[in-house]
């Protein structure tokens, strides 16, 4: 690689951003909107943008649809655009402490899961019908996880020594318990011996179908294992195997 590259001269001279993240002051107005991909961009540390975005066009979806020649449509624009920058803000908080944890593994294992936790739970609320149960990103409104998320933030800023990262750690198994739907705190308390197994892991299948407002019945359990199943494949019956 060396000798292939001795001779050889720059084309142009070294071009490079020092700051890719921005915040746009201003995300709607009269009759105009930025969705969430050009109204910030925070990091692709956790592919965030994607999903923003997609919330972004289903919001105004529902605004032209509904309200486009309607006096609703000025308020339902800046509540747009309020919505917007808050989850642009929380998410940049996210990836912040994220980020400040990163030589910290488990800590930035733990707080990684307040990401996927909230992502599942929204994802299967969708696809069972109860988009209202989830309408904003990463849980942010949600009366429980919104806090909880807030305060798994902020202690996790705090930059503590190892010792000291348990309490960081434990609130963020306690905030994503009551949404977690794949088990992620489970197998996580499990690699902790300082985490009391007893609180945080062992939530059985029907405990988690529970949380999706399902009984414990012979349908319920067909629905959630359908869940699991991607599109476009089914599982034979009596077979763990999954063909097209």
């Amino acid at each position: 690689m060396r000798e292939q590259f001795l001779a050889a001269k720059p084309a142009l001279p070294f071009v490079h951003a020092p700051r890719l993240s921005f915040r746009s002051a201003a995300v709607a107005g009269d009759r105009w909107a930025l969705l969430p991909s050009a109204a910030g961009f925070v990091d692709p540390l956790l592919s965030t943008g994607f999903p923003l975005t997609l919330l972004g066009v289903e919001r105004l979806a529902v605004l032209l649809e509904e309200d486009w020649q309607s006096p609703r449509l000025i308020k339902g624009l800046q509540a747009y655009e309020t919505q917007t920058l808050a989850e642009l803000d929380t998410t940049a908080a996210l990836i912040g402490a994220l980020y400040a944890n990163m030589d910290q593994f488990d800590a930035f294992a733990a707080l990684s899961k307040l990401y996927f936790a909230a992502a599942m739970f929204a994802e299967t609320m969708r696809r069972l019908g109860q988009p209202q149960r989830v309408n904003s990103f990463l849980l942010m409104n949600d009366p429980k996880f919104g806090p909880a998320l807030s305060d798994c933030i902020e202690k996790a800023r705090r930059r503590t020594t190892p010792p000291d990262r348990l309490p960081t750690i434990e609130a963020v198994l306690k905030a994503i318990e009551p949404f977690d739907l794949a088990g992620l705190g489970d197998s996580f308390a499990t690699q902790l011996a300082s985490v009391p197994r007893g609180r945080f892991a062992g939530r059985s299948a029907e405990a988690r179908r529970r949380t999706c407002g399902h009984r414990a019945s012979a349908g319920a359990l067909r629905v959630h294992r359908e869940l699991m199943v991607p599109r476009g494949l089914r599982r034979p019956r009596g077979c763990d195997t999954l063909r097209t």
